[in-house]
């Protein structure tokens, strides 16, 4: 087997690092020649943050931090925005607007099974020092929303269950919240004591809801949390005295029950997996050589492999992982800002991203073939 030089991949151990760039260079995307991009939203300051969902008819969905003028101080206000290419061409739509000194933050977007989008994100009040976390949602064929949490919410996560209930996770005030929604309003409680960077949930076919957090004392550890309908029980599922470790976790769960997670260790800067595939918490270095400025995400393709979108600094990597190694593919390099990631219905990996300064919103897809040049004749494949 021949590493393809176009695709920059690496087996984990001998990961990549990103190309040394000069500044010129830094504002205009490095792309990996197996990549394909294009701009979704090309006003100034769009998709810094962004979270993107892809239905079974390959149409993208991007929920993400727009443009949404300035205020009388000279202050960037932003909105949150929608884009879709469902029609054809890219089309983008405000969902939130802000006001006066208001701006939104924190994306989080999950598509359910009847086709319709939800979205749990930050409106933060500048002019009073105020937060409140929001849900919106285009179930009926337009966009809705409703304040869920009246208080400063970081690191929302959203998900719909099979039955059509939404579950959301963030961190307040110290504590790890969920909340739940099956049509008649919210349910929301404090679960566990938690902090900043990252928390995710998902629910297993069974019905169980489980949220993996990073738990800041006394030794900063990944936890996990889940209730089976008789109430929330928490643990520590990797631990280290000397490492700060569980930031930035995503958390899916396989066909067949099996947990797994991908977050960073600051201390090591590593990308770390953590499974009980096994039937006990295990935690195995996906890649050891990261910047971690940027949050993590995992998808599990329909072959069970995993597919993760992570970095930091000023590039992305893409990895991938068929239970025996880990593939590592520099993304691009530059002015990146929290890329998400989601699969399509062929398991081709979709990301959004803003890139620049100032930023647009991007959409890249892998093209076809798997980076690596079986026949070392130079071609992929």
């Amino acid at each position: 087997m021949c590493a393809n030089p176009l695709a920059s991949t690496a087996m984990v151990g001998k990961p990549q690092k990103s190309p040394n760039q000069t500044d010129s260079q830094a504002h205009a995307p490095a792309f990996e020649a197996e990549w394909s991009v294009s701009t979704v939203d090309g006003d100034d300051w769009t998709g810094q943050q962004s979270s993107i969902q892809m239905a079974d008819d390959g149409s993208v969905h991007i929920a993400y931090m727009g443009n949404g003028g300035t205020n009388e101080w000279g202050g960037l206000m932003t909105s949150l925005s929608y884009a879709t290419n469902a029609g054809g061409d890219f089309v983008t739509e405000v969902i939130d607007t802000p006001f006066e000194f208001t701006r939104f933050a924190n994306p989080s977007m999950t598509l359910a099974a009847d086709g319709s989008l939800h979205v749990l994100y930050t409106m933060i009040d500048d002019a009073w020092g105020a937060a409140e976390l929001r849900y919106a949602n285009n179930r009926f064929g337009f966009w809705m929303w409703e304040p869920v949490h009246f208080s400063w919410s970081y690191s929302p996560d959203v998900t719909v269950d099979d039955l059509g209930t939404v579950h959301a996770t963030w961190y307040s005030d110290g504590d790890l919240w969920y909340g739940r929604n099956d049509g008649f309003g919210w349910f929301t409680e404090p679960i566990a004591n938690g902090q900043d960077f990252g928390t995710s949930v998902a629910v297993d076919a069974g019905g169980v809801i489980h949220v993996t957090y990073w738990i800041l004392f006394p030794d900063a550890d990944l936890g996990h949390a889940w209730n089976d309908g008789g109430g929330w029980q928490t643990e520590v599922i990797d631990a280290s005295e000397d490492e700060d470790t569980g930031n930035w976790s995503s958390l899916a769960v396989d066909a067949g029950g099996n947990l797994h997670v991908v977050h960073s260790d600051w201390t090591d800067r590593e990308l770390q997996y953590t499974t009980n595939a096994s039937g006990a918490w295990v935690t195995t270095v996906a890649d050891a050589d990261v910047e971690n400025g940027l949050p993590n995400t995992l998808v599990i393709g329909s072959d069970g492999d995993l597919h993760v979108l992570y970095g930091g600094g000023r590039f992305i990597k893409y990895a991938t992982f068929d239970g025996a190694d880990w593939l590592v593919r520099n993304v691009v390099g530059g002015d990146v800002f929290s890329p998400s990631l989601d699969l399509d219905a062929l398991d081709a990996a979709n990301i959004s991203f803003g890139f620049g300064w100032p930023s647009n919103l991007q959409h890249a897809t892998l093209g076809d073939g798997d980076g690596i040049d079986q026949n070392c004749d130079g071609v992929d494949g």
